[in-house]
């Protein structure tokens, strides 16, 4: 179900994700994580046979407020702002 490419290391996050499709918490899903410069973790999978692949687009709404609360956290917790 999960296909793509991991390099040396990363496997696990290959197994995490796989694990996330057989306890069925999505159906639908792509991960890139690059470190520094090198892209190592590449995959995607599709459960639901709609033909998600690696080059599907897919929405994320609202996410940008969930990581401006986690970067102001951050930076009252460094002592950079305060509540």
């Amino acid at each position: 179900m999960i296909q793509g490419k991991v390099a040396k290391g990363f496997e696990p996050v290959r197994e995490e994700l796989q694990q996330i499709f057989d306890d069925g918490f999505d159906s639908r899903a792509q991960l890139a994580v690059y470190h520094g410069d090198e892209l190592v973790v590449d995959l995607w999978g599709d459960s639901t046979g709609t033909g998600w692949g690696p080059d599907s687009l897919g929405n994320i709404f609202s996410a940008g407020k969930s990581i401006g609360a986690i970067l102001m956290g951050v930076a009252v917790g460094q002592g950079h702002a305060d509540w």
